[in-house]
């Protein structure tokens, strides 16, 4: 059984390194400037018949400097929630232990749902880690050499393949959450099983949010930015506050969460509880 001391932290961690990354991306991206020029080298581009040659010159030159600017930060912030990801398999590997020994079937479901997420997350982290990792080679690179990488299509392929895989993080992360906090198992005293009594407010935030993460991710994804250049930044400020959100939501209810787990565990370790029906923690 993993019931260390180190690993009875392993949520909370999980949850604040994620919130660090979601506080530092939109500084990366937006607030920094580098991240809306370099999302303007990719769609300025395609639009090269309503643009004049200079003004098409200087869009493609801040792109070149902002993945200098971007990708090196970008590469760090990945393998940071990476390892936020390998906290959460940690705390899953925990609490699947604690569903097993339950009847909760929706228990057991947000256990599974949960490591989604959790395959989800390690892949989008791998593959944003990779390209940005990659395009962080690139910052002594001639001039004529990074505007080839922006060019083509296995940046900008890759990247939105990562934001795929990390909607659908959201999109297993949010039911997860939200099952394991409202059929989260109680002891049964005197052999009566008390009646579900609903989730924590901290349950529905979670879901609400991150469902709405993984729709604003999804979106960008799916609706090309040449559509809606104007729209462009707004969006992803649309996004990024989204997951920040959900990000403080998350780490709220970790602090609540796993500590009501940890005693669970501790008393199913020692024989002293009857975990065959949920109810609300108190």
């Amino acid at each position: 059984m993993l019931d260390t001391h180190f690993f009875t932290f392993s949520l909370r961690i999980a949850s604040v390194l994620e919130f660090l990354v979601a506080l530092a991306f939109p500084y990366a991206f937006l607030m920094s400037n580098k991240g809306i020029a370099m999302l303007n080298g990719f769609v300025l581009p395609l639009q090269k018949g309503g643009m004049t040659d200079a003004a098409l010159a200087e869009a493609q030159q801040a792109s070149i400097e902002s993945i200098r600017a971007v990708s090196a930060p970008t590469a760090f912030l990945c393998l940071v929630a990476q390892f936020g990801v390998l906290f959460m398999l940690g705390f899953q590997l925990r609490v699947s232990w604690l569903a097993t020994a339950t009847h909760i079937r929706q228990y057991r479901s947000g256990c599974d749902l949960l490591h989604m997420g959790v395959l989800f997350g390690l892949i989008w982290t791998c593959i944003h880690f990779g390209i940005w990792g990659m395009a962080s080679n690139y910052i002594n690179a001639p001039d004529a050499q990074v505007a080839e990488l922006i060019r083509g299509p296995f940046l900008m392929t890759m990247a939105m393949l990562g934001d795929i895989f990390f909607s659908a993080q959201c999109l297993m992360y949010g039911p997860a959450i939200f099952l394991l906090d409202r059929y989260q198992p109680t002891e049964v005293t005197g052999g009566v099983a008390s009646k579900p009594k609903g989730s924590t407010w901290l349950g529905w935030a979670v879901i609400i949010t991150r469902m709405a993460t993984s729709c604003a991710i999804c979106g960008r994804v799916i609706i090309p930015m040449t559509w809606t250049p104007t729209l462009t930044t707004p969006y992803v400020w649309l996004a990024l506050s989204f997951m920040l959100v959900a990000g403080a939501c998350s780490t709220a209810w970790a602090f609540t969460f796993e500590p009501a787990v940890n005693r669970q565990l501790m008393l199913l370790e020692g024989g002293q509880a009857k975990t065959h029906s949920p109810t609300k923690r108190r």
